[in-house]
């Protein structure tokens, strides 16, 4: 189940489930019912390991299928196409390069 890092108002770190297609962006605020006002951080738990493969382009069998704004392959997954497009796809999605 995937579980994302937020920040509470006393700025304790919290983690809340989310299903994929429904998790708030990082540093967006949300009002959760049981733990109130939380703001979504990055987690380092958010690696890819297929963010490390430096050869462009190649179709990532670790991220989620069908993201949206990315070109994907017949059964759904992203296709990366440059080291650019990589760090775009990371920062928008809250993934991020293992050895970054």
């Amino acid at each position: 189940m995937p579980n994302y890092e937020f920040t509470n108002q006393a700025g304790q770190v919290v983690e809340v489930y989310y299903p994929m297609s429904t998790v708030p962006s990082v540093g967006e605020v949300v009002q959760h019912p049981e733990r109130g006002t939380l703001t979504r951080i990055l987690s380092s738990a958010q690696l890819s390991p297929n963010f490390t493969t430096g050869t462009y382009p190649y179709v990532s069998v670790t991220l989620p299928r069908n993201m949206p704004g990315v070109p994907c392959n017949a059964k759904g997954q992203p296709i990366i196409s440059s080291r650019r497009h990589e760090r775009n796809v990371a920062s928008e999605h809250g993934y991020m390069r293992a050895e970054d």
